[in-house]
């Protein structure tokens, strides 16, 4: 097994783990501009084909059929203040911090992707 699938089957473990915290079956996917993250823009070449959209329909091909899916964009102050509203919203690859823990915001044990800390480079 390839690490691709692994990583896949995790993520779909955590969404589906966690669905218990959506009250319906209607799904928000929001998501900022933010290559190579997120292509936003319909008339861009690789609209729909950034990294978290590629986890994001993995998982959506993994839940079922009835549910129904929106993508949104946002940004990322708007996206913890619709998920802290307990919206049925869902955002991957957001990072996890104590004010967001504080203000509400819920997240998987298990990390989606592994992201190395910010650092200056000189």
């Amino acid at each position: 097994m390839n690490l691709n699938a692994i990583l896949a089957a995790m993520s779909c473990f955590i969404l589906l783990s966690f669905s218990h915290f959506v009250y319906g079956k209607d799904l928000v996917w929001p998501k900022p501009e933010f290559p190579p993250f997120a292509f936003m823009q319909v008339d861009h070449e690789l609209y729909n084909k950034g990294i978290d959209q590629l986890c994001i329909h993995y998982l959506i091909d993994a839940l079922p059929t009835s549910w129904n899916h929106a993508f949104e964009q946002a940004n990322y102050k708007r996206i913890v203040a619709n998920i802290v509203a307990k919206q049925n919203s869902i955002i991957a690859g957001l990072f996890k911090t104590e004010a967001r823990i504080a203000s509400g915001v819920n997240y998987s044990a298990v990390p989606m992707q592994v992201t190395l800390p910010n650092q200056l480079v000189t």
